[in-house]
């Protein structure tokens, strides 16, 4: 009976998450668009992207590149980008490593000057692809002073 119970709230609870994307998408100019939405936490911010697949410029090694990035993006309360880090940023080309970085330390990394060499070579690119986010704020929300979200990148 209670397996019968969380199963059936399970579906309420998505069937509720779904409809309020959907009205989301509806009520603002982002229908078209990839969004990005925490399923667990309430994001005050909701950011539309053409798709979470990118693909690196010639002079970075263009269509020839694969692997992903994870960056950490630090949100004001207007929704604006201050900050960011690289978290994650794992490039291959064929099956060659190109960059296998993973920031393991407490701080993170602000600064161009502050990763290695190989991973400052992509950061004007990263700067330049979340300056083309368009980040939206919730109906309703209250956005912390600054609020956390990682995004993540496929290249292919």
């Amino acid at each position: 009976m209670n397996k019968i119970f969380i199963i059936c709230l399970f579906g309420i609870v998505g069937i509720s998450c779904s409809a309020q994307v959907d009205s989301i998408k509806k009520d603002s100019a982002l229908s078209n668009s990839e969004l990005l939405i925490d399923p667990i936490e309430e994001m005050p911010f909701i950011i539309e992207r053409e798709s979470q697949y990118v693909q690196l410029p010639d002079s970075l090694g263009g269509n020839t590149i694969t692997g992903l990035a994870f960056l950490g993006l630090f949100i004001n309360q207007e929704a604006k980008v201050k900050q960011f880090t690289i978290i994650r940023l794992n490039l291959t080309k064929g099956e060659n490593i190109v960059v296998d970085y993973l920031n393991t330390k407490s701080e993170c990394p602000l600064r161009e000057n502050d990763y290695p060499v190989g991973v400052k070579r992509y950061y004007k690119f990263f700067t330049e692809y979340i300056a083309n986010l368009k980040i939206a704020p919730m109906p309703n929300a209250k956005p912390k002073e600054v609020t956390i979200i990682n995004l993540p990148l496929r290249f292919r």
